[in-house]
Parts: C-alpha cells; structure tokens; sequence
C-alpha cells in the first residue's frame, strides 16, 4: 500500500506545476526514477492534464525485477519491490493514462542512465522529477542523468528522502 494516499501526491504534483507556472517556467518533460505499480506517474499524469499541460511526456525509468544487486551493500534485498513492467502498463492504462506520452525504459540504471538514452528519448529539459530509487547509490546515478536536464527551475520530489539513517 502506498505510504502518500494517491490524491494527496496528485494534489502536491499540481503544485509544483503551479508553482513553474508561476515562474514563467517552460515545462519540459516528467522523470521519474522507480516506476514500480506506476501510482506516482499517474498522479502526475492526472496533474498535468488538470493543468492542461498535454506536451509533457512522462519518461519512466525501472529495472522491474526489483532492487539491483547492490542494494545488499546498503542494508536491502536485492530484488525486493519487484514489479513486472506489464503490470506497471496495465495499472497506468487503468488509471487512465494516455499511454502515447508515456516512455518507460527497463533495465538497471547503471546501463540506462547514459547519454545515448537521453539523445535517443529526445529529452532536453526536465520540469519534475521523482526519485523513487530507494538506494543510495541509484538516487545518485538517477540525479547524474537528471542534472543537464534542469535549467532554471525544477521541482524534484524524493519518496525516501530521510527514511533511514544509512
């Protein structure tokens, strides 16, 4: 079960979109790092169509067999928050997701992450982001990728952010 109900993060995606509206701010295309169920792509979708921002693309990144080996370092199960990427389709479809603005890229961060799949995604600007990378070390390769999107504004929200002291 999620931890954030769904219509209290929709709520807070809209105000970060009001918030780069209210910059003036050119918005660019939705990353999230950790697709998972989809739950937080879709309530930026949900956001973004109340806003009528029907250009921004949602760009989800996730290996779908889980936590990758590293995590057993950092004090996790490899493997654990695993979800195949067909339920992950399914649940976003359901939840009404155009899934013609959705690009969802599977494998493990360490051989997606590159510069050759940001050219051949076409993204050249990030507006929001989530980091939903659990670990350490894949939030920092998430951020690495993410860095030359963001131009003068960005809001980059961290599901667990502060969770656990390591």
């Amino acid at each position: 079960a999620a931890l954030v109900p769904a219509r209290a993060y929709e709520a807070a995606c809209a105000a970060a979109l009001d918030l780069l509206a209210a910059r003036g701010h050119p918005l660019g295309d939705y990353i999230e790092f950790g697709v998972c169920h989809g739950t937080s792509m879709a309530c930026m979708y949900h956001a973004a169509e109340s806003r009528e921002a029907r250009h921004m693309r949602f760009v989800g990144f996730d290996s779908f067999e889980g936590l990758p080996p590293e995590a057993a370092d950092e004090h996790w199960t490899p493997g654990e928050f695993a979800c195949p990427r067909d339920v992950a389709e399914a649940n976003l479809r359901t939840a009404g997701v155009d899934m013609a603005r959705v690009h969802l890229v599977e494998g493990w961060f360490a051989d997606t992450l590159t510069d050759a799949t940001r050219a051949e995604l076409n993204v050249a600007r990030a507006s929001i982001i989530m980091v939903d990378c659990d670990i350490y070390s894949s939030s920092r390769d998430a951020l690495a990728f993410v860095a030359p999107l963001i131009d003068e504004a960005a809001v980059v929200f961290f599901d667990d952010w502060g969770w656990r002291a390591d």
